[in-house]
């Protein structure tokens, strides 16, 4: 992993970026304090058949996974990747400042794009648009969006290839 031989070196990442289901996972690792070694082997490690987590259309064999696809337009939930996040996230965060806390020193003056140590870039299909978040937030939802924006929710959001997990929605208001 070329990130492996500036961590050697004693480079520390002040933000990461991500796309997509993998490097919006390893991202999100590597914004918790993951160390790129231990981050090689946890891709090696994880249970990827369990990310084809579908519901009761999915269990159908292909023929439900396409109904799914079609109408929860998406074949699976991506509960297991969520809590698979979540899990070594948390697990790494404990006492120490993570991807949810804004960067050492900022403060609300400082502009958005200054405060987080986590960003991935996500498919709005609805509008045709790429996201970074959480910088584009305030575009969206006018202030903060009404469920949790750490990041799980954010690599959830940067996971849902279109057809094959189901969408995560953004609910933004009051």
């Amino acid at each position: 992993m070329r990130l492996s031989v500036l961590e050697r070196a004693g480079f520390e990442f002040a933000r990461v970026a991500g796309t997509s289901g993998g490097r919006g996972v390893c991202a999100s690792f590597l914004a918790a304090g993951m160390s790129c070694d231990r981050l090689v082997d946890e891709m090696r490690h994880v249970d990827y058949k369990r990310l084809e987590d579908g519901g009761q259309l999915a269990r159908l064999g292909t023929f439900g996974q396409s109904l799914s696809a079609l109408f929860e337009h998406g074949a699976f939930r991506g509960d297991y990747l969520h809590e698979w996040v979540a899990d070594r996230a948390g697990r790494l965060q404990r006492g120490a400042p993570g991807p949810t806390s804004r960067r050492p020193g900022v403060t609300d003056h400082d502009p958005i794009e200054e405060r987080y140590k986590l960003v991935v870039i996500a498919s709005d299909i609805s509008r045709g648009k790429m996201l970074r978040l959480p910088w584009d937030y305030p575009e969206l939802c006018g202030s903060r969006p009404r469920h949790p924006t750490g990041p799980r929710t954010r690599c959830a959001q940067s996971a849902s290839i279109p057809f094959f997990f189901q969408p995560v929605r953004l609910s933004c208001g009051g």
